[in-house]
């Protein structure tokens, strides 16, 4: 738990830095060419493997033929993206997820209109595509692997739903858009 809260509190200085420099716009609103009114939080909550305790016999595994292997410890961890801003051209948004061992991708920018219910944000080779459901949620799509450039070594974007979880004030949005994970038991 304490490496969990020590990186949401990293993760608070960073995202907190970037929307401080841009006069309190949230992270996903500094390029964005439509006025950021009202950012939305959208979550995604799911189990990712991290490196058990040295001799965590939970997490330790002998084999018939007498080899100690250590098994992953699988924790929750909730990934975010906050749209800053949208309309039926342009969608502004930040992304940050989590992948083994809470290596993290970071994104923040525009993605342009590309049907009526999808959006695709491109930067050199990173690909992502937005597209809207019915019910309110948001399905991220990364094309290709391009957009590892923006992710620590075992960082990744997995095809995901994300279901909006709040509506933020222009000021409320750096502090909200800190990554928060949880041990499971």
């Amino acid at each position: 738990m304490r490496k969990a809260v020590s990186l949401a509190a990293s993760a608070v200085c960073i995202v907190g830095g970037v929307a401080a420099q841009d006069a309190g716009q949230p992270a996903g609103a500094r390029n964005c060419p439509i006025p950021a009114t009202a950012p939305a939080l959208y979550t995604r909550l799911h189990q990712i493997p991290t490196t058990p305790d040295p001799g965590d016999p939970q997490h330790t595994v002998i084999t018939p033929g007498g080899m100690v292997l250590e098994t992953p410890k699988m924790v929750a961890a909730e990934d975010m993206l906050q749209v800053a801003a949208r309309d039926a051209d342009t969608l502004c948004f930040t992304l940050i997820t989590f992948a083994r061992d809470w290596h993290t991708c970071q994104l923040s920018g525009v993605a342009v209109s590309a049907s009526e219910h999808e959006y695709v944000f491109r930067e050199a080779s990173a690909v992502l595509h937005f597209r809207l459901s019915n019910d309110g949620a948001i399905d991220v799509t990364p094309e290709g692997e391009g957009y590892r450039s923006h992710c620590e070594p075992r960082g990744r974007i997995d095809p995901a739903q994300f279901t909006i979880e709040a509506h933020l004030s222009p000021s409320d949005a750096p502090r909200k858009l800190a990554p928060r994970s949880r041990d499971t038991p």
